[in-house]
């Protein structure tokens, strides 16, 4: 599992290595010299201060490997406070399909939730606002089928911010994965049962704070060159490390098989009896993650981001994850 966990995260390092890049892999000869141009804009604090994002998250962990459909919303006021929510949809929660039966009654069609809705909301204090010279590598022109460049001075912004937030996460995980302990709700004695190779499933539920730091560079450019035209270069390149906390983890009572027989009519009648592993199985409430997003700030934009860590729920091998994201944005200018 966590061979898997690193393969992913190299193959991300270079998937956002290349997208940061653009087309830093231009050869010297593409480069043009000095062609004469106007600054239209330099400014990184006016970069756009609102944006809505649409993609998808790719997370292989302990627990399960799944593809999120999902949607932010990122408010960026004044390079002072940001304000930022996802929303994400998993749609392949299920651990069986079979019809569930007590007594000969029809009570479940699987023994999971087919899903999980998980949403994040954050807000960072930026401080620390910094300004700097760079150089940007810049479109020029396309001749010929090869694109030309040139370097441009450009002022670069940077900030240090303050992130705290909430995240509410759940999933579904089978007992193949884990050792769990659970008792029947029928019992008064509540005795002890440990459930470690049977493949029966439940749900995690989760409410998650965190606090951290972030660090942001910025850098918004228009030109217009004399002889070329216009060209823009904008984008925001962010990395943050986040301390969590789960003051509530929650584990959904688990259906165990107990009888399998056949009625006169030769159909399988399946008998379950439901088990509590909420009190028992352990809870591992602390955790911390450290990621990297890169945003283009053009009006249509494309999104990348990576996200390692070890999140709060069963235990600190059961909690590490690793995340990808790609998506595209609309980004827009409020003030």
């Amino acid at each position: 599992m966590h061979s898997k966990l690193i393969f992913c995260l190299i193959i991300t390092i270079l998937i956002l290595n290349s997208f940061n890049s653009n087309c830093q892999s231009e050869l010297d000869q593409n480069i043009i010299g000095n062609p004469k141009y106007t600054v239209e804009e330099d400014a990184p604090e006016h970069a756009r201060d609102l944006s809505f994002g649409a993609g998808i998250v790719f997370e292989p962990n302990a627990l399960k490997n799944y593809a999120d459909f999902f949607g932010e919303t990122n408010f960026n006021i004044f390079n002072r406070l940001n304000i930022f929510g996802i929303y994400s949809v998993t749609q392949n929660g299920i651990i069986s399909k079979t019809p569930i039966t007590e007594g000969g009654q029809n009570v479940s069609t699987a023994a999971v939730q087919p899903g999980t809705r998980n949403w994040e909301a954050a807000a960072t204090y930026l401080f620390d606002k910094k300004y700097s010279q760079g150089k940007e590598k810049m479109f020029v022109k396309k001749e010929f089928g090869r694109d030309y460049y040139t370097y441009i001075k450009t002022k670069v912004m940077a900030l240090s911010g303050i992130r705290v937030g909430y995240q509410r996460f759940g999933s579904a995980f089978s007992t193949q994965d884990f050792a769990i302990t659970g008792y029947d709700i029928q019992d008064p004695t509540k005795s002890k049962q440990v459930f470690s190779s049977s493949a029966y499933g439940s749900n995690i539920q989760e409410n998650i704070l965190f606090l951290g730091l972030s660090k942001s560079r910025i850098q918004n450019i228009d030109v217009n060159y004399d002889d070329y035209g216009e060209a823009k270069s904008s984008g925001r390149f962010t990395w943050y490390i986040d301390a969590m906390f789960a003051p509530t983890i929650a584990y959904s009572n688990m259906l165990v098989l107990v009888g399998d027989s056949v009625d006169p009519n030769y159909n399988h009648i399946l008998k379950y009896k439901t088990y509590n592993i909420n009190d028992y199985t352990n809870k591992f409430p602390m955790g911390g993650r450290i990621g990297v997003e890169i945003t283009s700030l053009s009006t249509w934009a494309l999104n990348a981001g990576a996200e390692l860590g070890i999140r709060p729920g069963l235990g600190l091998a059961e909690g590490l994850y690793f995340q990808m994201k790609l998506g595209f944005g609309l980004n827009v200018r409020v003030f």
